[in-house]
C-alpha cells in the first residue's frame, strides 16, 4: 500500500505541478468518515506533508447515496503547516483538493478506503496521497 501511495506522490510530483507553480507538496494521510453514503455526515483526517510537517482537519462530507459508493464530496478546515479552509472531491479511486493558507494550491491524487465501501457504512477509514502545487 505504501509502495502504491509513493508511485502516485512521485508521479503527481512531476505532472500535476503548473509550470509557474513555487512549491509542490506532496501528502500523505488517514481520514475517517462518520458515515458514507448517509448524505450529510463529517469526519477527520491528519496530513503529513514533505514526510515532515503535520496538519489536522475537521469537514463535513457528502456522498449522496444516489451516486454512493462513486462519489465524495467535502469541505472544511485545516491546521498545523496549513492553516485555512479546504475543500476536495473523490470520484472512485482519483482525489481533487484544495487548501487555502499560505501554504496552500490544489492538486489530485489517489483515495483508497481501508475496506471496501459499502452505501451507510459507519466509520470509514481512508488513505489517501497527492501533490498540491501552488502560486
Amino acid at each position: 500500500m505504501r509502495s502504491l501511495l509513493a508511485a502516485a506522490v512521485a508521479a503527481l510530483s512531476l505532472s500535476a505541478a503548473p509550470a509557474t507553480a513555487v512549491h509542490a507538496d506532496p501528502i500523505v494521510g488517514s481520514m475517517t468518515i462518520v458515515c458514507y453514503g448517509c448524505g450529510p455526515s463529517s469526519g477527520t483526517a491528519s496530513l503529513t506533508v514533505n514526510g515532515i510537517y503535520t496538519a489536522w482537519a475537521s469537514f463535513s462530507v457528502s456522498a449522496p447515496s444516489s451516486t454512493c459508493p462513486a462519489t465524495l464530496v467535502g469541505n472544511g478546515t485545516v491546521s498545523g503547516y496549513y492553516n485555512g479552509s479546504f475543500d476536495f472531491y473523490v470520484y472512485g479511486g482519483a482525489m481533487y483538493l484544495t487548501i487555502g493558507g499560505a501554504h496552500g494550491g490544489s492538486g489530485g491524487g489517489v483515495f483508497k478506503a481501508d475496506a471496501n465501501l459499502s452505501c451507510g457504512a459507519t466509520g470509514v477509514r481512508a488513505t489517501f496521497a497527492a501533490t498540491i502545487a501552488g502560486l
